[in-house]
């Protein structure tokens, strides 16, 4: 198992996601973008109600939850 692998436990999983949060102005709406750590697979996002939708069905497949 390298450092990249996630360690489990009896309950716990791990997973580790880098999230970056841009705007182009002072009034626009925040856009995400959100990287798997372990893969570098991307998905952008326009506002952070997706990105947290998102989020929130990744941790219900994943029993995160």
């Amino acid at each position: 198992m390298n450092d990249l692998t996630p360690k489990k436990s009896s309950e716990t999983y791990y997973q580790a996601y880098l999230v970056r949060l841009w705007r182009d102005e002072a009034s626009a709406p925040w856009r995400v973008t959100v990287t798997y750590v372990r893969t570098g697979e991307q998905h952008h996002f326009p506002t952070i109600a997706a990105y947290l939708a998102f989020m929130e069905e990744r941790a219900v497949r994943h029993k995160l939850l």
